[in-house]
């Protein structure tokens, strides 16, 4: 490899390595998105029906949660990669599903949360 090759590899490797004044690196100061945060995302379902579920509560195993909306949606981001254990929803009518989380690796993962009546 020659020099001149050698130099512009060297630049354009430095030229990605940006810090901020009070020392953090722009991915992780204050305002900006998480690089390589894990998220759970899904649908709220009646088992027997399979007719989306609005209101149910579906909570983390670190305790963050969401709320489904009128099509059963829902959203949990801001997880850390690596976070496992059971993913909980609760209807308003007295549904529950549960969902084993593997260790979450980074970005988003869809799933459908059936909810059972006791």
């Amino acid at each position: 490899m020659s020099a001149r090759a050698l130099l512009t590899l060297l630049a354009l490797c430095l030229s990605g390595c940006a810090c901020c004044d009070d020392g953090t690196s722009p991915t992780t100061g204050a305002g900006a998105a998480a690089v390589g945060e894990s998220s759970v995302e899904g649908t709220v379902v009646d088992a027997d029906t399979r007719a989306p579920v609005a209101g149910a509560q579906v909570t983390a195993p670190d305790g963050s949660r969401a709320r489904s909306d009128d099509a059963g949606r829902f959203r949990i981001a801001g997880l850390a990669p690596g976070l496992e254990g059971e993913l909980v929803a609760e209807g308003p009518d007295g549904g529950v599903g549960r969902i084993p989380l593997r260790p979450l690796r980074p970005g988003p993962l869809e799933v459908v949360v059936h909810l059972r009546r006791p």
